[in-house]
Parts: structure tokens; sequence; C-alpha cells
């Protein structure tokens, strides 16, 4: 090798080792795969280094030569899959329901079944379809009216997302099932060894689509409802090419009155191993002075926290025991951004009683601080939101009751520096 040619490429390597791994990884279906698609993408990237003369394309040329090499590892595998079928596909037998189905979409014009489809199939909205398609939104009303109506008339179980919508969207009460006040909280450690759980561990909600769920946040020392917020997951996403789904939070300020639609928008892709966050939108609101921001994973400092354990591989589903030393009162952890195990519980929350995971998580450099108790299922039942006594004073949220915070609310010390409880955060599974 040539020494100046391996400087250059070794340089190259370092500035954008992150973002092309993490590229990588999120396209392939095992890690092993992976590897290897990296392998032959670095190899091309040296082989063709002198095609490289703009330094500021130098992210776009190594996304490029990966995207390729992801590209010609498919059709490879395709190509395999192929000549391996032998046996054919058993043929499933359509449901009397299904052949209705079929012949009432069969009956009705190309553009009116499109818009099923899409709004029906792939959870597009209306205005959403009729911008996709660039018909006025009458249309697409119209012609889906009229396809309630021949669905109606011939007996044909159209799909249920209207139903679903009326269900999951906010009506007059905002406030869910949340009481006013935080119910009592009582959190008791159990004799019994930790159970690892598979759960998007410090997400209430699960990223599959047609999932909803909602989350109440108390604040203290009040103990009051301050926000209700309800996730959902409405259809499919493709970031960069990776598949993944879109999640959309809804959140209602309740000494606002005030309902903030889309107040975060996220993109996710959960696999039997990881949960990956793809990518973020911010400041949706139209009134905000401030624009909207958009970051994804090929941003060199996305997900430098929630894929702290592995920022090339996400987080892994399953959360193995890990468990932060006890001492003098409080917890010993080595590292920052990452889970800590703390034992099983009996959570009970009112009147309902649950076993769940206990898993401490400190961010940053030790600002704030979470302790999350999870079900056995998978499901996040509270979430214990703690910050730091220099954090509190510095906020301009805590103005009013910042002194009764430091003086009254519930504290853990994790490395020797105190953690103030500020916010309790309920999943609507424990009401």
């Amino acid at each position: 090798m040539e020494p100046k040619r391996t400087e250059r490429f070794t340089a190259l390597m370092q500035r954008h080792r992150l973002v092309i791994e993490r590229y990588v990884h999120y396209r392939m279906p095992s890690s092993q795969d992976a590897e290897d698609v990296l392998q032959e993408t670095w190899l091309s990237a040296y082989t063709h280094l002198d095609s490289l003369t703009d330094p500021a394309a130098e992210k776009a040329w190594l996304l490029t030569i990966a995207r390729n090499q992801c590209a010609l590892w498919y059709r490879k595998r395709y190509r395999r899959e192929e000549v391996q079928k032998q046996i054919p596909a058993p043929v499933s037998r359509p449901s009397a329901g299904t052949m209705l189905v079929r012949s009432v979409l069969a009956g009705l014009p190309r553009e009116t079944a499109r818009i099923l489809q899409l709004y029906y199939l792939q959870g597009y909205r209306q205005k959403e379809i009729a911008d996709r398609l660039g018909i006025p939104l009458g249309t697409v009303k119209s012609r889906l009216h009229t396809a309630r109506e021949r669905f109606r008339l011939s007996g044909a179980p159209l799909l249920q997302k209207g139903k679903t919508v009326m269900k999951t969207e906010y009506t007059n009460e905002y406030t869910k099932n949340f009481p006013p006040e935080l119910p009592p909280v009582t959190i008791e450690p159990l004799p019994e060894p930790y159970t690892p759980i598979r759960s998007p561990e410090e997400a209430f909600i699960i990223p599959r689509i047609g999932e909803v769920n909602s989350e109440g946040t108390y604040r203290y020392p009040s103990r009051r409802l301050a926000l209700v917020s309800t996730c959902r997951v409405p259809k499919a996403a493709c970031i960069h090419e990776v598949d993944g789904v879109k999640v959309v939070r809804d959140t209602y300020n309740v000494r606002a009155g005030k309902l903030y639609r889309n107040e975060n928008v996220w993109f996710t892709q959960m696999t039997d191993e990881y949960i990956r966050e793809l990518g973020c939108l911010m400041n949706l609101e139209e009134d905000d002075e401030y624009p909207t921001y958009i970051t994804t994973f090929l941003d060199q400092e996305f997900n430098s926290i929630v894929n702290a354990e592995d920022p090339v591989r996400g987080t892994p589903v399953l959360v193995a025991e890990n468990p932060a030393a006890v001492e003098d009162g409080g917890y010993r952890i080595g590292q920052y951004n990452i889970r800590y195990t703390l034992g099983m519980f009996r959570l009970t929350v009112g009147e309902r009683s649950f076993r769940a995971a206990g898993i401490l998580r400190v961010y940053r450099q030790s600002c704030y601080a979470t302790v999350s108790y999870v079900s056995t299922e998978g499901r996040m039942l509270l979430l214990r939101w703690y910050e730091t006594e220099e954090s509190i004073r510095e906020s301009e949220n805590y103005i009013s009751c910042r002194e009764a915070m430091l003086a009254e609310n519930y504290s853990i010390l994790v490395n020797g520096e105190r953690f103030i409880l500020v916010e309790d955060r309920l999943g609507e599974i424990v009401l």
C-alpha cells in the first residue's frame, strides 16, 4: 500500500466510519451480513480513492459506495433464493369476505381504488392523498364517499380505519382517563432474580403499525397532572432506503388547556435484535418562531444518546441484566447513557399491582436520569424523571416551585451525586 494513500484513506474512515457503519447495519438483516458488506465497501472506497476529488463530497461518495454494495448483496441473495426454490408455496384459499371485497374493488374506477389503498392500507390522511395525487381535497373526499357506499350496498366488510381513528383521536376529553392528581404509587423490591425483558425501554409506544398509547405526566411537588401525550404509529416509513415506521405524538397541556398536534414526529426501526431511531422532526407548530428541524441517522451527532450502548447497531431490544452497584445508600455506575438493571419490583399504582423490571439510566454529563419500571411483557408502566440540583436551578420550568422541589422531593444518589425526582410518567396500562 502507498503510505500517503493509506494515510488519506485512514483519515477518511475516521471521519465517516460511524455513519457508514450505521447505514449498512440498518439495511442488512444481520450483523454478520453487515460486516461482509462493510468490508466490500471499504475495499471499493480504497480502490477508487483517486476518483474522490472534492473533500466536501466525502460523505456522499462513501454513502453511494455503501448503497451500491447493499444493493449488490440483495441481488445476490435473491438470486440464491430463486435457485433454492424447488417446492411451490401453498396457495391459500381466500375467504368469502375477501372474495367479496375483491369483487367490489374490481368494480371501482382505478383512481378510486388507488385512493382506498392509500387511505385504508397505507394510512395516509385525505390531505396527504390529495397532495400526493395532485387532485383537489374535495375529489378525494367524494371518491371515498362513493367507495364506502359501494361497500355498504354490497355487504362487503370495508376496512375499519375510520372507526379506529375515531377511537384514537382526541375528542373533548384530552386528558383521557388520567386522574387530575397522581394516584398513590408504591414500589417494593421483590426477592427474586432479574428477569430479562424484550422492550423498546423508555418508550411508552411499541413501534408497530396500528399501536396507540397514552402517558400522563405528573409534576412534583404538586403531584398534579401536567401533560397527556398520545403516541400512534399510523404507517410505514422509509428513511434513506431503510424501512421503519412513523410515530406521531400529540400532547395536551392541562394547565394551558391547549392541544399540540404532531408535537413530535419521529421514525423508528425495530428488528428482533435492535430498536433504532431513523429520523426526527422538531418544531412542527405553525405559529412557532423556530423553523422545523429535521435530523436523520446519517447525521454524525444523531442518536448519540438513544443508541449510546451501540451507536452503530442501535439499542438492544433485549434488556439484559446489567446490575448497578449499590453503595452508601445509592448506586455506582461505570458509564453514562447505558441501561443498568435494578432488579425486580412490585409496582402498585392506586389499586393495581404489576411485576416489573427496574432500569436506571443516567444521561450525558449526568444532568438528568430516569428509572423505568417495565412489565415482564415489555410494556412501560412508569418512568420517573430525575434532575440534578444544578439543572433544576438553571431551568426556567421550575421557577415557581424550585425551592419546594429541592426541599421536599424524593431523590436518589448516583456516583455520589443527588438526583431529584421531577416528574412521574404513567402509561395508560396502569389505570
